[in-house]
């Protein structure tokens, strides 16, 4: 927690040092890239070394024919490894592949709310090993639904996404619910 609070009041002076007059229309396609720790809880992720080490990645990449909407197909995956006296006892990887769309509010230069929903086609690879091994693969479709805030630095050009997602699918964190975040680039093709 402390360091995603640091992160946003270091790039807060970007934000306000923006340009207002900023052509917003011109950046009609993003890529966006996602690869952090993520944990069941934030307090397990920043003090607890034995908890699992979870990492999640993610790639989309967005295009906006109107002014407030976006979408685009993405491509998503966790990782999770849970040791016991550093000997594993289970890896979970699911790979998720899917399209998004996104209505963003862009009434203000540096601050956009936002809801985003997504549907995926979701592969789940898990291997336990307790007595033997056991491994499961199951494939399923899934979606979720985002509200969230973009903050917008280096005059649009790059964006810091915090949303709060909801799915009928478990995240990384083994809950239908988590904090997520993803940072984006956006560059403009010719009209």
């Amino acid at each position: 927690m402390k360091l995603i609070f640091v992160f946003l009041i270091a790039f807060s002076s970007l934000c306000v040092a923006q340009n207002s007059n900023i052509d917003l229309h011109k950046y009609k396609s993003s890529f966006a890239i996602q690869f952090n720790p993520a944990a069941q809880t934030l307090e397990q992720l920043i003090w607890n070394e034995s908890a699992p080490r979870n990492i999640v990645l993610a790639t989309r990449y967005s295009y906006r024919p109107y002014k407030n909407f976006y979408f685009g197909p993405e491509f998503s995956l966790w990782r999770r490894n849970v040791t016991q006296d550093s000997q594993l006892i289970s890896r979970g990887i699911q790979y998720n592949f899917g399209a998004f769309a996104r209505y963003s509010i862009n009434k203000l230069s540096f601050v956009k709310p936002f809801l985003e929903t997504s549907l995926y086609f979701s592969h789940v690879y898990s291997m336990m090993n307790f007595f033997e091994y056991y491994v499961t693969r199951y494939n399923s479709f899934g979606g979720y639904i985002a509200p969230g805030i973009s903050f917008c630095f280096v005059k649009n050009r790059v964006n810091l996404d915090v949303m709060y997602k909801f799915s009928n699918h478990a995240f990384v964190n083994e809950r239908n619910h988590i904090i997520s975040w993803r940072l984006c680039y956006n560059f403009n093709f010719k009209k």
